[in-house]
């Protein structure tokens, strides 16, 4: 049985078939008509919608359904709900499966397809079922990183707040220790401006320590106003009295005479202190 001439045209159209060779073949084998691949009874039977047909494959011995127009094919009827169309390819991009090769009047109509479609799609809910808990894990393991990190942010602000309560606290006893430092200064100075005088009555009170005075700032005896001046009785030599070391040493000493003289007054002096305190009594 012949091809139907609007099929013959669009696979001579497509370059398909060649329409001299199928006119020789027509007239040579006339009775190889039945092997054809395009089961034209089924396709009239089944009613399938326009440009499909039901074509056989040897290669495997399954048939599938094509559409010459836009190359689609399908393992099942495309009127049945649950059929899966594909484009035809020499090879779907991801497809492991083994492939068949669709062939008309010894010239391929379609590219290689995979066998088993169903398979693959079996296969492709299990990945997507796969890749739906992977995604699930991945974002449960993010929440609980998100979660670490949380945990990790509130420890180093209790860590930070301890350390500044630390040194609040190292603050506050530094102030103490300063505070009774001061206190134990102004406790222990030879003179205080809280002190009065003595017990004794109507002695007048003292004045505030010059800060400069030894006295104020150290164990030495608070002078008088006279401290410093040079005595009465005293020899006059130039030489720096305050002076220790080898600078007392080197001090000029005043004269033998100078000495005497300075001790017979203080002698002469003294003699008529006795003498007046003898008088008096």
């Amino acid at each position: 049985m012949p091809l139907p001439p609007a099929l013959l045209a669009r696979l001579a159209k497509r370059g398909i078939v060649k329409q001299s060779d199928h006119d020789v073949e027509e007239e040579v084998i006339a009775e190889d008509y039945d092997d054809n691949n395009v089961d034209y009874e089924a396709t009239r039977a089944e009613n399938l919608p326009t440009n499909w047909y039901k074509v056989f494959d040897p290669s495997c011995g399954l048939p599938y359904y094509w559409n010459i127009e836009t190359d689609l094919v399908s393992w099942l009827s495309p009127s049945d709900p649950s059929a899966v169309i594909t484009k035809a390819g020499k090879k779907q991009k991801g497809t492991t499966d083994v492939v068949i090769s669709v062939s008309v009047c010894n010239n391929p109509v379609m590219p290689l397809i995979p066998v088993d479609t169903t398979h693959d799609k079996g296969d492709g809910h299990h990945e997507k079922v796969e890749r739906d808990r992977e995604r699930d894990r991945d974002r449960e393991r993010e929440r609980e990183r998100e979660r670490d990190r949380e945990r990790e942010r509130d420890e180093a602000r209790d860590r930070e707040r301890e350390r500044e309560r630390d040194r609040e606290r190292d603050r506050d006893r530094e102030r103490d220790r300063d505070r009774e430092r001061r206190t134990r200064r102004e406790d222990g100075a030879p003179y205080n401006k809280s002190r009065r005088g003595g017990s004794g009555a109507g002695r007048k009170q003292q004045e505030e320590a010059d800060p400069m005075d030894p006295s104020s700032y150290s164990d030495a005896p608070r002078g008088l106003w006279s401290t410093g001046l040079p005595k009465r009785n005293e020899a006059k030599t130039g030489a720096d009295t305050t002076a220790a070391g080898p600078l007392f040493q080197q001090r000029p000493y005043p004269s033998p005479g100078a000495v005497l003289r300075a001790n017979a007054r203080r002698q002469e002096e003294k003699k008529n202190d006795d003498d007046s305190d003898d008088s008096d009594d």
